[in-house]
């Protein structure tokens, strides 16, 4: 007949594995090492450079100088804050944290389209959280270059 589909091999993995074997331990903590170097470390080495420098700014404390990043790090931070606004041209607001806060906003991205029952209620919140950020953008206008800013709204 026309429309019956018959499928005789479906690829369902065998549910008597033991999750307590050896070699899926060294997985495992591989996972989590992979884990807190890309996706916990990262993000806050973007971030952190810009909150240690406002809080600086606002309550004065000396003591905090100490921990910016300097030499090696702080070349490297400059790839990824290169083409935000740096606080010295924009009357004071640095905004230098996006970087960090767009890569959390993939993992955010990731987490909702693995843990989200349905379609439908995955891209209500991820077009709701685009909205949000393009918004965001708008109000803040956080790179250096106008047109910069114009095409970052759009891809969004």
């Amino acid at each position: 007949e026309r429309g019956d589909v018959s499928i005789t091999n479906l690829p369902y993995y065998n549910g008597n594995t033991e999750f307590s074997d050896s070699k899926l331990i060294v997985m495992y903590i591989i996972a989590v090492v992979i884990l807190l170097m890309f996706v916990i470390f990262l993000p806050i080495l973007l971030v952190s450079p810009s909150l240690l420098q406002a809080l600086h700014r606002v309550t004065g404390w000396n003591w905090l100088v100490r921990y910016l990043p300097w030499g090696r790090t702080q070349e490297f931070l400059q790839g990824f804050h290169g083409c935000y606004k740096d606080g010295s041209t924009n009357k004071g607001c640095d905004y230098r944290w996006y970087s960090g806060f767009f890569l959390v906003l993939r993992a955010v991205f990731f987490l909702i389209y693995a843990f989200t029952p349905s379609l439908m209620i995955q891209y209500t919140i991820q077009g709701t959280i685009c909205i949000l950020i393009m918004f965001l953008l708008t109000a803040t206008k956080p790179f250096r270059k106008e047109i910069h800013n114009i095409l970052h709204i759009g891809v969004f």
